[in-house]
């Protein structure tokens, strides 16, 4: 564009000169706003840019209507259409209607040359990509610039992405990489471009090549995007969902081994393990046993049935519960039972305390043979022969019964001795004659027997009666066979 005062003003200006030019000193100050109002040619303001036109799926031949994408260069119509001149058609932004926000354009295509424009238009059998060029300028006259324009065809493309399955946590990582496809809008072919994944949202992690990492229990979105190249636009974002439900899980219980009861009670560490790491807890279902952490301890002789449960989380269902049997059998026991020194048979009767034990603890029952009898613990010697005495234990729910253990001893006689108390003096009469009773006893507790052994005096005995029969003295023996 050039830089002038418009046609309307030099006329009036002309006008204006004649009317004044009788009168000097109008004329003088007529030549003084001409040298205020007239200016030299302005250099040209509009230059040239550079700038390329893109179209989208289209092959255009001479004088097509197309839509077009334009960078760089013009930013308004004027840029364009202004100073344009010569031999050659305008045709090519005639009807080029500039959005200088977008900056879409309708164009159409021009036709034919000139030397200062040339265009070849798209040859079908042209492979893709394929790019034109052409020449326009702005400004008319010498002053007139020229830049290139660049016409690149470029294509859309579409992404294709396929249903994700459902999956549980606690699967493997997978790719989605093969249901993606992107199409090219023209040929319907692949466009052979590289498709990125990215997460959208929910429990999982998604890398550029389409590997997904689940994370959670939930709901995953996951887009796939084609950032476009030179000669593809960027794919419209296609996303797809699945859903992550809670995983299964399973408990492995190893079997637990037999025990045998004893004191102090003997003790298990259960093993148990689920698939999802989580704690495994245990319950006793039956039997005689209790828990601490994973750690059972027997109390009793008996079948013990440990549950083991793993109750899940927010990511894991619970688990079916496995139950594990442990067998405790029943403890041995022995007696120990210390010799019973011989007996002297006395009266009153000898008693023995019996000290046998067992290694149960249990209490010990006697039984014996021969002349004795047992009360508890004691023994009481009735007679003279060989006691035997044998010491037991039964068992009970923990211990098997203990093997008997016997004792023997030998009761000796003993020596018998005679109490006998003095006897009463008595007046001898003819008749009835004195009698004097006789009241020896043996500590055997055998009947005594007496006999008249010596004195002045003369007497019988019957029985434990002593008679009289003449004055004098009379000495009686007791004696025990």
């Amino acid at each position: 564009m050039r830089a002038s005062l418009p046609e309307s003003s030099t006329r009036w200006i002309a006008w204006l000169a004649r009317g004044l030019a009788q009168r000097w000193s109008v004329l003088a100050t007529f030549a003084a706003l001409f040298a205020v109002f007239s200016c030299a040619p302005m250099a040209e303001a509009v230059t040239a840019q550079p700038f390329t036109i893109t179209i989208i799926d289209n092959a255009p031949v001479v004088n097509d209507n197309f839509n077009a994408y334009i960078t760089g260069g013009p930013t308004n119509d004027a840029d364009i259409n202004d100073g344009i001149s010569g031999s050659y058609s305008k045709t090519a932004f005639d009807t080029l209607v500039l959005n200088t926000t977008t900056k879409v354009a309708r164009v159409t295509m021009p036709s034919g040359t000139s030397t200062l424009y040339s265009y070849t238009p798209y040859a079908a059998s042209a492979p893709f990509p394929y790019t034109d060029s052409f020449r326009y300028r702005v400004g008319s006259g010498g002053s007139a610039t020229n830049a290139a324009v660049t016409v690149r065809y470029t294509r859309n493309q579409t992404i294709t992405f396929g249903a994700i399955p459902n999956h549980v946590y606690g699967d493997a990582a997978f790719s989605v990489a093969s249901l993606a496809t992107v199409t090219d809008n023209v040929t319907n072919a692949s466009s052979g471009q590289a498709i990125t994944f990215s997460l959208v949202s929910g429990p999982a992690t998604v890398s550029a090549v389409g590997q997904v990492t689940i994370t959670g229990v939930g709901t995953v979105v996951v887009r796939a995007d084609q950032v476009g190249t030179a000669d593809y636009r960027a794919a419209p974002s296609v996303t797809q969902s699945f859903t992550v439900a809670k995983g299964t899980q399973t408990i492995t219980f190893p079997a637990i081994a037999a025990q045998t009861f004893a004191v102090p009670n003997p003790t298990v560490a259960l093993g148990a393990s689920s698939t999802s790491g989580l704690a495994v807890t245990y319950s006793i279902t039956s039997g005689p046993g209790s828990l601490s952490g994973s750690t059972l301890t027997c109390t009793g002789a008996g079948s013990i049935v440990v549950a083991a449960n793993q109750a899940g989380d927010a990511n894991w269902n619970a688990a079916a519960v496995v139950s594990q049997t442990c067998t405790v059998a029943k403890a041995n026991q022995t007696i120990t039972f210390a010799a019973i020194a011989n007996q002297t048979y006395a009266n009153p009767q000898p008693t023995v305390t019996l000290g046998a034990s067992a290694t149960s603890g249990l209490a010990i029952a006697y039984t014996v043979t021969g002349p004795a009898t047992i009360s508890g613990t004691t023994l009481t010697i009735t007679g003279v022969g060989t006691v035997t005495v044998n010491a037991n234990q039964a068992g009970n729910g923990n211990y098997n019964a203990a093997t008997q253990v016997p004792q023997s001893f030998t009761v000796n006689p003993g020596t018998p001795v005679i109490t006998f108390p003095a006897l009463a003096g008595a007046t001898y009469n003819a008749s009835p004659n004195p009698t004097v009773a006789l009241a020896a006893t043996s500590n055997s507790g055998a009947a005594v027997s007496y006999a008249i052994s010596g004195g002045t005096g003369t007497g019988s005995i019957a029985a434990s009666t002593l008679t009289g029969t003449s004055a004098g003295t009379i000495t009686v023996t007791a004696s025990q066979a």
